[in-house]
């Protein structure tokens, strides 16, 4: 299988390389709450994680989140993708008797259809419990879009609507949250009036909103950047009174989520990479709107790595997170670098 343009040439050391920088706050603790492993399109591995992770910051944890890799190929079928948490479960013990300093995969957030009915749901949940042997944090919902492999992008998903008001769905997740185990959910801005509608239906539920739910312009004409903007702070606000809503502050590089994003989108195309200042600057007013909205304790930085290695450093990216979190205490700082992560995930010994 072909894959997407945007994978071509999609991670350059040498170009990398051209922007060096000290380590901001080195002893500072991270947990980083939403990276990958896989083969393809690219290889990212355990060696390549693991140099990342100790290029200077103090990452102390990660959570891993699906990639669609390791399925069992036989059994029952809504069991399969359970091969995955088996898979990353092994990698991560393999990292710790290595002795690695960070505790890879600390959290495994699994794949698995929540809408499947009780049954169905009930067992898959204990299955992916047995096999990430405590690692095992929840699952992510693809519930808004489906990757369009000839346009290399996110498009709606038929039914995106009312996907997250479906009674079989709303059964699977308070079933999910009954068990301690939190659901991730891929969305754009256009989706958070459903992720409030899904949060007041079941308060219960942690809920985490990946990569800031971006702005995104699914219309025949395009729509200015500035009412683009002002919808996706009105979802923003829409998700302040439930407070079991999480938003990870990040992953605006992917390829595939930064449909109206510009200035993300170019970045690939300079000759030097960006700074932590540049970075800092791009994300600030997207970030900052979503921390005074939804508080420091609902908010966690995330690396979203490989994907995002195709334009800054892992030692860049942090410096430019750690720039955004400046102007809050020493215990909002904390949370936005690794507490509300360690509570969300509810990671051994970090989630106090």
């Amino acid at each position: 299988m072909a894959e997407p343009s945007a994978w071509s040439n999609p991670i350059d050391e040498a170009w990398l390389g051209l922007v060096q920088e000290p380590v901001l706050d080195p002893d500072a603790p991270i947990v980083d709450p939403h990276h990958h492993l896989w083969t393809r399109p690219f290889p990212y591995e355990t060696a390549e994680l693991i140099a990342d992770l100790t290029s200077g910051h103090r990452v102390v944890a990660t959570v891993y989140t699906e990639a669609g890799r390791g399925y069992r190929t036989d059994g029952p079928e809504h069991l399969r993708v359970v091969g995955e948490t088996e898979f990353i479960a092994a990698v991560a013990e393999a990292s710790d008797r290595a002795g690695h300093a960070p505790r890879i995969c600390a959290g495994i957030t699994g794949a698995g259809d929540l809408a499947a009915g009780e049954a169905r749901v009930e067992e898959l949940l204990e299955a992916h419990l047995a096999a990430g042997k405590g690692r095992f944090s929840g699952l992510r919902a693809n519930i808004f879009l489906t990757f369009d492999s000839a346009a290399g992008t996110m498009v709606p998903l038929p039914g995106w609507e009312t996907a997250a008001e479906r009674p079989e769905f709303l059964a699977g997740v308070r079933l999910l949250a009954r068990k301690g185990l939190t659901l991730d959910l891929v969305a754009v801005h256009p989706h958070l009036e459903q992720v409030a509608r899904l949060a007041a239906r079941v308060p219960e539920a942690v809920l985490v909103v990946n990569h800031l739910a971006p702005m995104a312009d699914f219309a025949a004409t395009q729509t200015p950047h500035d009412e683009l903007m002002a919808a996706w702070r009105r979802g923003i606000e829409a998700l302040a009174p439930h407070a079991g809503v999480h938003l990870k502050l990040g992953g605006l590089v992917n390829p595939f989520m930064a449909h109206s994003l510009p200035a993300f989108r170019g970045l690939r195309e300079r000759p030097r990479p960006p700074t932590s200042e540049e970075l800092a600057q791009l994300y600030r007013p997207m970030v900052s709107h979503a921390i005074e909205t939804l508080g420091p304790a609902r908010c966690m930085f995330e690396s979203n790595f490989p994907v995002d290695k195709r334009c800054m450093s892992y030692r860049v990216l942090w410096n430019a997170f750690k720039r955004l979190v400046q102007p809050y205490s020493e215990d909002e700082r904390r949370d936005l670098l690794m507490g509300t992560a360690a509570r969300a995930y509810r990671l051994k010994g970090l989630a106090a």
